[in-house]
């Protein structure tokens, strides 16, 4: 594969990684109340930070 071949893979990737992301905070939003929303927004924090930790190796 080429370097540009694997460039668009992985933007690809990321940015269904977002769109996901996105869609599912819209969905999570309507069905939460305020208090639930703001806990699973804490916990999504520590998810993400979590997921870079690991991206490290």
């Amino acid at each position: 594969m080429t370097l540009f071949t694997n460039v668009k893979w992985v933007a690809f990737s990321q940015l269904s990684k977002i769109g996901c992301q996105l869609l599912g905070m819209l969905i999570f939003s309507r069905f939460l109340s305020a208090k639930e929303f703001g806990i699973m927004s804490m916990a999504l924090v520590v998810v993400n930070f979590a997921n870079i930790i690991r991206d490290l190796g």
